[in-house]
């Protein structure tokens, strides 16, 4: 298990030398806060002071046997976000490069504590091995970060990643929750310590949870189909011992990386789940990667085969005008269909509908006449199987309104070869842009409706606007004129 430990503050960092350290060949980090409040006190004496000493006696006391790095932050700049430092790498123990770091480091800077712990997990390769932190703070996130969200990020791409909080005088409740949510986002413990002894005793709780040792290496057995479509949805299942929680199972071509997780589930409390294959055909496998070892520890072989979905639409049709489309041999109900240009690149998705659990359904088409393609897209990867050629030909809506009207005074206004019942009709000033829509009604199904004038007498046009992408289509000029 690999030990991050922030000392933010480190009254209680004395509980965790009194439990033991880690023994094993282990790889640490100790992420040490140099922010300006570090500059408070507690009883009477400086937090950098208390830090100071008691970090020098852990690092004394340290495993000869066992790496450990240096992360500082807030120590260079007095406004910079991004004063993170490594400033020891992780490696075998070199008391005198650490004790010197921490007696020279001056407080002086903010907290970017989301940022800081982000940058100890990769400093500790978290997504290859089981790594849990032990975060000390009085204090909460001051760089504009989201320690909930990024803490839910790091659970779901780590191995094990675990986070134990400590809110040391922090008795703001919504302090208390930013804090909290850390821990509960990763599996961790949260805990509330109003004074110094408070403080020693929730370490001493955390230290004895994160030296238990870590669980043995599942032994398991993996259920797959030999065969499925790329980009579908597959049932595998599980059985065997040592099962963890925070065990993975993930489909991945056969000579993918250990560590290539595209698509994958924890294994929670379940035996069973759906996974969505990649959506490149050939041969993959499940994989069940065990977070007590970070290994894979089995394998299942499953051949994904080209997907065979195709899509029909009408070869012509009127720009902004509704579409209606079909398709068969479904993939994935995440799937796409959609209208792009006939030149646009493969993987692009303009205006669509999700397959679903449908056959049929309808699209908007561009408001620009040309060469398009109906495409069947799969939702996994974005990758084209199947287009159908659409020409889209201008659209001929008109509009009449009266020459004249007055200020204010209800106009009546009709169209003819309306191209969709969301289009606009509308009225502006003469030379207003050619997408402007101000007060207006919406075609629907019918062929005419009324607009109320304009209260300031001038030239206008009543327009018929398309909805999609409000296109221009017809106008007709109407002199407002004053009562």
């Amino acid at each position: 298990m690999r030990f991050i430990q922030s000392a933010g503050i480190t009254a209680g960092i004395t509980a965790l030398l009194s439990l033991g350290m880690p023994t094993a060949a282990e790889d640490t980090v100790v992420v040490y806060d140099a922010s300006n409040s570090m500059w408070g006190q507690i009883e009477g004496e400086a937090k950098i002071s208390i830090a100071r000493r008691v970090m020098t006696d852990l690092i004394a006391g340290w495993n000869s046997n066992t790496n450990i790095g240096l992360v500082a932050y807030g120590h260079r700049h007095v406004s910079d976000c991004s004063d993170i430092e490594t400033v020891v790498p992780v490696g075998p123990v070199d008391r005198e490069a650490l004790t010197k770091q921490i007696a020279t480091i001056q407080p002086k800077g903010r907290t970017p504590l989301t940022a800081a712990v982000r940058h100890a997990a990769d400093a500790l390769n978290f997504r290859d091995s089981p790594a849990t932190v032990v975060l000390v703070s009085d204090g909460i996130e001051s760089c504009d970060a989201d320690p909930c969200a990024v803490s839910k990020e790091l659970a779901r791409a780590g191995i094990r990643f675990t986070a134990h909080v400590v809110g040391f005088d922090v008795s703001a409740e919504a302090d208390q929750a930013q804090l909290r949510c850390i821990a509960e986002n990763t599996g961790g413990r949260f805990f509330a310590a109003r004074d110094a002894e408070g403080l020693r005793e929730a370490l001493d709780e955390v230290a004895a949870m994160a030296a238990q040792p870590a669980p043995p290496e599942a032994v398991v057995l993996l259920t797959a189909p030999d065969s499925a479509v790329a980009g579908s949805e597959v049932a595998v299942s599980w059985e065997g011992e040592n099962i963890q929680p925070q065990d993975m199972v993930v489909i991945v071509s056969v000579d993918a990386e250990p560590d290539m997780r595209d698509s994958h589930k924890r294994i929670r409390e379940h035996s069973g789940t759906t996974l969505r294959t990649p959506e490149i055909a050939g041969p993959h496998e499940l994989r069940y990667l065990s977070t007590a070892s970070g290994r894979v520890v089995a394998r299942k072989p499953i051949q994904l085969t080209e997907p065979q979905a195709t899509v029909s639409a009408p070869a012509i049709a009127t720009a902004g005008s509704t579409i209606k489309v079909s398709w068969e041999n479904p993939v994935h109900p995440g799937d796409y269909i959609t209208i792009v240009a006939a030149d646009a690149p493969d993987n692009e998705v303009g205006g669509h509908i999700r397959v679903r659990d449908d056959a049929a359904g309808t699209l908007t088409a561009p408001p620009e006449p040309g060469a398009y393609e109906v495409r069947y897209v799969l939702g996994k990867g974005r990758k084209l199987v199947d287009r159908a050629a659409l020409e889209l030909t201008p659209a001929n809506a008109s509009v009449s309104a009266p020459a004249q009207a007055i200020a204010g005074s209800r106009i009546k206004v009709s169209w003819e070869n309306p191209v969709h019942p969301a289009d606009y009709i509308t009225i502006v000033v003469a030379d207003a842009p050619a997408d402007e829509v101000k007060q207006h009604i919406r075609v629907r199904d019918n062929l005419e409706g009324s607009l109320n004038a304009p209260d300031k007498p001038g030239a206008y046009e009543v327009r018929y606007v398309l909805g999609k992408g409000r296109k221009l289509v017809s106008a007709a000029p109407v002199v407002i004129e004053a009562e």
